[in-house]
């Protein structure tokens, strides 16, 4: 057993080091999304190049350009959030005795709210921006089975960590 979880406290040390590199590049594009939101009102090239970048129609309303640059920071941010949640996680199980710790838990269950809220606020954005209705339906879907599957994935971690204390206290 002692090789299964020292292979796991590795893999997570390595992995930890993407995830960490993720999070300031997902940081990156939040910035230069509203960077290049803010530059499109006064800037013709970069009212192409943010069309370009978001693969919106036109832009004939304000809004429309706003709520589709919002909803791609939302998922930058989305991105961000899951990716600093993953890499905590990572460095707790590459510190702690039990990958099945309580801490984890809570980081998923709050991962997976944090999916179920920002299906309705990606929904709202799509509407208002006059995304097609397919992609629509797919991007709240999906956000959706995200976060029931993080979800049952963090019932199973607290399960994993009620047999580890189990085995703990049989020993």
């Amino acid at each position: 057993m002692r090789g299964d979880l020292h292979t796991l406290k590795r893999v997570c040390e390595y992995a930890s080091k993407v995830m960490l590199v993720a999070e300031y590049v997902l940081a990156a594009l939040v910035i230069a999304t509203v960077a290049v939101l803010i530059a499109s009102f006064s800037y013709g090239p970069a009212e192409d190049f943010l069309r370009d970048w978001i693969s919106s129609g036109s832009f004939d309303e304000t809004y429309r350009r706003v709520a589709a640059c919002l909803k791609f920071t939302a998922i930058w941010i989305m991105g961000f959030i899951t990716v600093k949640g993953l890499h905590d996680i990572m460095c707790d199980i590459r510190d702690e005795h039990s990958p099945f710790t309580e801490r984890n838990t809570k980081r998923m269950i709050s991962i997976s709210l944090f999916y179920l809220a920002s299906a309705f606020v990606l929904l709202t954005l799509d509407i208002i921006a006059g995304t097609p209705i397919a992609f629509t339906v797919f991007v709240f879907l999906g956000c959706t089975l995200i976060s029931v599957v993080t979800y049952c994935l963090a019932l199973v971690c607290r399960y994993g960590g009620v047999l580890q204390k189990e085995s703990d206290e049989t020993l």
